[in-house]
Order: C-alpha cells, then sequence, then structure tokens
C-alpha cells in the first residue's frame, strides 16, 4: 500500500488496477482507499481483466477537471455529466461511452469496428446493436454533431489484396492440390456483392445460395463443394471451394501422407497386442461374470472367484458384503413371516372350536348363519396361515440333496388326499400318465406344489366341471400339466400371478394371491420352470417342466 500511495503521488493521472491474492474485504478497502482504481483477486480470467482495462482506458484520458465542449454540446469527464444548449441529457452507459469516445477524437474518422472493440469490447455477433445506441444518441443529443462517412477507414486495397494473397497461397499449400484451381482450394471474398479478390482459376460465376451451410455447385463442368460467411457486421462475404470429385482423399494422402502411411502401416502390428492384452485383462472379470450368470435368483452365497488383482478383489468384495445384508435381510423377513404364522395357527384353532361349539347352543337362525359366517372367515385365515408357512418353506434354500421321487405315484397320492375338496363342488378329476416317472427333488416341497395347483384349479372351476391332470416324459425332462374350465388368467397378467399377494382384479373367488407364488417358488428350486396359457377347454392351462429326470 506504501508504493500505492507514493505511486499516486508521483504519477496523478496514471489508472492503476491492483493484481493480488489477499482478496478479504479489508483489502480490497486498503487498496482503494490508496488510489487505485479497480482491485482484482487471483486467480481471475483474462478477459475480465482485459474488459476492466478497457473500462479504465474508456474513462482517463488526462480531463479530470476538465470539460469537452462542441459548439452547445458538452461533456464534463469527471461527472459524467452531458449537456445540449445547458439543458442536462440523460445517457445509459453504452450511449455515454459512445459519445464521449466521438468527442475525444473529433478530429479525425473512426471506423465502426473500432466503436464496437472500444464500446462492447472484444464480442461477436454484435448486429445492429451499434446502430442502435448512435441512433438514442442522435434523438437525445440532437442533430448535426455525429456525421456518418462511408468508405473511409477501410484498408488501403493494396495491402488488403496481398494480404488475402498470401492466405490464399497459405491455404493450397495446406489442402496440397498445387496451384492448379481444379485441384486445389479457392478463396472469393465479396463486399456488396462484388468480387474484390479471388484466387486464381476460382469459379467466381457461382454463389452459394444458403449461408453457412456446405453446398454443392457445377461450374464450367467441374463440381465443387462450397462454403460461404457473412461478417455481421458488414457487407463482406468470403466463399471457399474444394473439388468434390473422388480424388480429395489422393489430395489428402499426397498432401498429409508421412501422417498417415506409417500410421496405415502399424495398425495391423498394433491391434493383435492391443486385443491379446485385452483379453488377458479381462480374464478374471470374465470368471466373476461367469459365475455370476450361472446362479439362480435365491442363490445369495458369497462369490468363490477370487481374483488376484487387487482392483477386482475390492470389487468382489464389495458384492459379497451386499450379498451378505441382502441374505441377512430376506432370512430375518423369512422368519418373521413363518413365525407370525406359526403363531397365528394356535389362536385361529382355538377360535374356531369356540366357535363350533357355540353353534350347538344357538337356536336363533339369524345367529347360526352369524357364527356360520365366522367359521368360514376362519378357514379362510387358516388357510392363508398355511400358505404363508409353506411360501418360507419353499423359498428357503434346499440344505438337504434331493433323492429321486416318483412323480407319478406322488401325484396319485395327492388327488386321492384332494378328492373330497373336489368332490364337494361336483369336479371331475382326471389324471393320465404312461408310466412311472421319477424326478430329483425333495418330496414335502413338489406335493405342495402339486397341491396348490390341484385346489387353485377345483375353487376357480365352475360346479360339475373337469380337472385334468397329465404327466409327460421327454428323453432328459418330465412334463407336469393341470388344466380346468375356469375364466383362466388374461395374457396381460400371467407374469404378475406369480408375485405374493396379487390377485386378478376381475376375479369374483376368495383367495390369498399366495398359490401361484409357492408354485414358482418350488419349480425354480427343482430347476424347472411354470408357463400359463389356455387350456382346450378355455380355462387355465398351467404346465411345470422338470428338466432332471431320473430312474430308478
Amino acid at each position: 500500500m506504501s508504493l500505492m500511495t507514493r505511486l499516486r503521488q508521483q504519477l496523478k493521472g496514471i489508472p492503476v488496477i491492483i493484481l493480488t491474492a489477499r482478496g478479504t474485504l479489508q483489502d480490497r478497502l486498503c487498496g482503494l482507499d490508496a488510489g487505485a482504481d479497480d482491485y482484482l483477486v487471483k486467480p481471475f480470467v483474462l478477459a475480465e481483466l482485459l474488459a476492466r482495462v478497457r473500462a479504465l482506458a474508456r474513462r482517463s484520458y488526462g480531463f479530470e477537471n476538465e470539460a469537452i465542449e462542441i459548439r452547445s454540446l458538452s461533456l464534463h469527464i469527471p461527472t459524467r455529466r452531458v449537456t445540449v444548449n445547458a439543458r442536462h441529457v440523460e445517457l445509459t452507459a453504452s450511449e455515454y461511452a459512445l459519445l464521449e469516445t466521438l468527442m475525444l477524437r473529433a478530429d479525425r474518422v473512426i471506423t465502426r469496428r473500432f466503436l464496437e472493440e472500444r464500446i462492447f469490447g472484444a464480442k461477436e455477433n454484435l448486429s445492429n446493436a451499434l446502430d442502435v445506441h448512435m441512433g438514442n444518441l442522435r434523438r437525445k443529443i440532437g442533430d448535426g454533431y455525429v456525421r456518418t462517412v462511408r468508405g473511409v477507414g477501410d484498408e488501403r486495397p493494396q495491402d488488403r489484396n496481398d494480404a488475402l494473397e498470401a492466405f490464399s497461397k497459405a491455404l493450397r499449400e495446406g489442402y496440397g492440390g498445387g496451384e492448379d484451381p481444379e485441384l486445389s482450394i479457392n478463396l472469393i471474398v465479396r463486399k456488396n456483392n462484388e468480387v474484390i479478390f479471388s484466387s486464381d482459376g476460382a469459379p467466381t460465376g457461382i454463389k452459394n445460395t444458403r449461408l453457412g451451410e456446405m453446398q454443392r455447385v457445377q461450374s464450367e463442368g467441374h463440381a465443387w463443394t462450397s462454403r460461404t460467411l457473412k461478417s455481421p457486421h458488414s457487407d463482406v462475404e468470403v466463399t471457399l471451394f474444394t473439388p468434390a470429385g473422388s480424388w480429395n482423399f489422393f489430395i489428402y494422402l499426397n498432401s498429409r501422407g508421412y501422417y498417415i502411411m506409417p500410421l496405415l502401416v502399424c495398425i495391423p502390428f498394433l491391434l493383435f497386442p492391443a486385443w491379446l492384452s485385452i483379453r488377458i485383462a479381462m480374464r478374471p472379470w470374465s470368471k466373476v461374470v461367469n459365475e455370476i450368470s450361472l446362479r439362480s435368483p435365491d442363490d445369495l452365497s458369497p462369490l468363490k472367484a477370487v481374483p488376484g488383482h487387487k482392483e477386482l478383489r475390492q470389487m468382489v468384495d464389495a458384492i459379497n458384503d451386499f450379498l451378505a445384508r441382502v441374505r441377512e435381510s430376506a432370512e430375518r423377513e423369512r422368519v418373521f413371516i413363518a413365525d407370525a404364522a406359526h403363531e397365528l395357527r394356535t389362536p385361529l384353532a382355538a377360535m374356531r372350536i369356540n366357535v363350533e361349539a357355540l353353534q350347538s347352543w344357538v337356536s336363533s337362525e339369524s345367529q347360526r348363519q352369524l357364527l356360520a359366517g365366522i367359521v368360514r372367515s376362519n378357514s379362510r385365515a387358516a388357510r392363508l396361515v398355511n400358505q404363508l408357512l409353506l411360501l418360507m418353506h419353499s423359498e428357503a434354500r434346499i440344505d438337504t440333496a434331493m433323492e429321486p421321487v416318483p412323480l407319478t405315484s406322488l401325484i396319485q397320492e395327492r388327488m386321492a388326499a384332494l378328492e373330497p375338496l373336489a368332490s364337494g363342488r361336483k369336479i371331475e378329476l382326471e389324471f393320465f400318465a404312461e408310466d412311472e416317472i421319477w424326478i430329483a427333488g425333495v418330496r414335502e416341497r413338489l406335493m405342495s406344489l402339486i397341491d396348490n395347483l390341484i385346489e387353485n384349479a377345483v375353487k376357480y372351476s365352475p360346479e360339475g366341471g373337469r380337472i385334468q391332470v397329465e404327466v409327460r416324459s421327454a428323453d432328459n425332462s418330465a412334463q407336469l400339466r393341470v388344466s380346468d374350465r375356469g375364466p383362466g388368467i388374461p395374457v396381460e397378467l400371467r407374469e404378475r400371478v406369480f408375485d405374493r399377494f396379487f390377485r386378478d382384479p376381475n376375479q369374483l373367488q376368495s383367495g390369498s394371491g399366495l398359490g401361484l407364488a409357492i408354485v414358482k417358488a418350488v419349480a425354480q428350486q427343482h430347476g424347472s420352470s411354470v408357463n400359463l396359457s389356455t387350456s382346450a377347454e378355455g380355462g387355465l392351462l398351467v404346465t411345470v417342466d422338470f428338466p432332471n429326470r431320473t430312474y430308478s
């Protein structure tokens, strides 16, 4: 700050900008109080610094205590006050900067480009901003102070042509087509629709119809690709023409061949090592991917692949930690549901016994109907609890080894056990099988699969209907098919009915929505698939494919 004070004592009229890394409020206040005109903290953008320098340059011309007067127009720089015939004129910041620039250079012609740079800085696409401000300024201060002189202030024609000629030569050397205009790039510059420069042999007789876009044009039997750009500040247009023939590629090779040819030669020697390196590097990843892709949805055990790479080992450890958390969460949910369902069985059974005992003591018909409704509700609740237990057991992992199970005999046994349920609704059960078929599985879980399929078929079939159960064998598989004459399941809902507690919204029969979820869980544990389709009678056809067939 002492340096700033001495500088102000010796050079009072010099504008000063402080560039520093000290950016606290106290530092900025001290710098400005010491005499600085502006204060900029590092790091800063160069464009901002240049804008601040231009702003100081516009304000600092050494007229700290003076006014500029031209006839009755007066501009007082320290106060930025403008008067015409002693009348104060309100100007915007851009209008004041424009008037100050013109009055400080009242003895010379100022070009449009100079005014735009001084007023607006290094901006592009200003369009007619200068014209708008100039019009407003003339309207406020009156006519006779600013005069427009056209055609003055441009470059000298010879210097301009020399510069364009050098530019055209550089373009042709870079393009590589030589001096032949039919094989090289051509430059044409127009001003006010008149050609002021053109490369030797350039097709000056053609123009682009769309500015800024690539166009294909024809001239004297030659095809060209051209593009025209127009200056937003003047009527100057620049057009580039390049040959549109198929030899463009060879021209490029001729001019840039020393870059391209070594690369083309080295490509075969680079591709194979790169491919081999990627294959070797991706081999540990492939092992992990293969192990994950071969897993069943309910297999949440840790990954067995232990890669040697540190980065991949961290990813595998993170996956194993995630699987452990998911496994613990699923196990807690399964245990909770199983415990809750198990605890509900006893009070439901006790409630049923008490209600049935109470029925023998009730003489009123309305009371008997009320108690009968309670018994039916108790039956539905007991069935829901039993299905929840079955579902939890079905979704649990199979810890015991699978053993050969006689599928045909097991189906016959379960159909005999469910015969009273079907007889109560006068439904006929039919079974078709060629011989005894054995599959690998867990007998208790296969029983829950068969029971749920047949119970659902009995439940949704009309009274007096028929249910067909069929077992088919193939080379290495067995197929169980259960069909009924019920309402079936719409095609769009056949994937969702396997979700827990989901039921067809249009279904009138009561239910829990767990039967098919149990069937799918058991089928997945046995590596089987379950498909739903329409039966020949218009009802539902459930097909279970057991892929690993065994023989006793």
